[in-house]
């Protein structure tokens, strides 16, 4: 079997996903998220045109308690939501401390990308640190590729603009047709796809998971010796398997490692932390995908990003849905 057709069928999970929707009739014809997002993309982007830079990057501390007097619908769900999660249920303490420390980073991810809108790359991180350095240059230097995998963390977008100041520059894998449940009939009609384009001038270098050639463009980058982000801790996929997660079970794509195997590249978990006045990136060791188990593959990433949650649940996106 040539190279094309093994691509095709081993990356089926990468390439192909099943996404959960809500039936139209059933969504309200508007809904919080959907505010934010008229809210956001046009009055918001507008003033922070003319505010102040030090304004957005502070927007934590001056926008938080008029955000605080908006936020009672998404603290009434919160526990719900937390909920599906029983393990980070047990270690989150302060439900409420937890939930307005989550609610003041997820405000602060919005400012920060405007500043990544209004400001070159190279001016919007004040300070930074990056952990395990080595693991990163290291995989990078054998010129094979690196697939860095991530779980959904609110700072991933900073971090992944800032790593191209550092001389590594990042294709993100993305789910552009991902049916957002707390959308109403409006914003999943007219506001996703702009908020989608908005996100698309700050990320750049990016690939849809719904492209039928998603696989190919990976493994070619990864040939390039360039290095692709993608996501695993919450997969939608046809190719996955299912693992114990923050007391649960949970699905977790492996079609990805079938593409890393393939192309002979090392495998990079990355964790990132904070926002533009202090951003944290932090690099695993790096391994090779197993071909004779990949679910010992998957199941050695799940602990690493269950580990990375309990100790960051604040900065986890899915610890609050917006």
């Amino acid at each position: 079997m040539d190279l094309l057709a093994c691509v095709k069928r081993d990356s089926a999970s990468v390439g192909k996903t099943v996404t959960p929707s809500m039936p139209a009739a059933d969504k309200p014809w508007i809904s919080l998220k959907d505010l934010f997002w008229a809210v956001y993309l046009w009055p918001g982007r507008w003033l922070g045109r003319i505010l102040p830079v030090s304004v957005l990057r502070n927007a934590d501390k001056w926008f938080l308690p008029l955000a605080r007097c908006l936020s009672g619908p998404v603290w009434r769900r919160f526990p719900r939501q937390l909920s599906r999660y029983p393990a980070l249920m047990r270690a989150a303490g302060d439900l409420r401390a937890l939930f307005e420390a989550h609610f003041a980073n997820a405000l602060q991810r919005s400012a920060d990308d405007l500043l990544m809108e209004l400001l070159p790359a190279e001016s919007v991180v004040a300070q930074y640190e990056i952990r395990g350095r080595e693991h990163l240059e290291k995989a990078f230097a054998l010129n094979r590729g690196v697939l860095l995998v991530s779980g959904h963390f609110l700072a991933n977008r900073l971090a992944k603009r800032f790593m191209k100041t550092q001389g590594w520059p990042v294709m993100s894998v993305r789910n552009l047709g991902f049916d957002d449940p707390f959308t109403g009939r409006w914003g999943a009609r007219h506001l996703q796809r702009r908020y989608y384009e908005f996100l698309h001038r700050i990320i750049g270098d990016e690939v849809d998971l719904h492209d039928r050639d998603c696989s190919l463009k990976i493994l070619e980058r990864l040939r390039r010796g360039g290095i692709v982000n993608l996501h695993n801790d919450l997969a939608v996929s046809q190719k996955r398997v299912e693992l114990p997660f923050l007391g649960m079970r949970n699905r977790f794509a492996v079609g990805f490692l079938d593409i890393a195997r393939i192309a002979g590249c090392p495998i990079v978990p990355m964790l990132c932390l904070g926002n533009n006045r202090r951003l944290t990136i932090e690099f695993h060791s790096p391994f090779y995908a197993d071909s004779r188990s990949p679910a010992g593959s998957a199941e050695a990433l799940a602990g690493i990003f269950e580990s990375q949650i309990l100790q960051h649940p604040q900065e986890w996106e899915f610890t609050m849905q917006l």
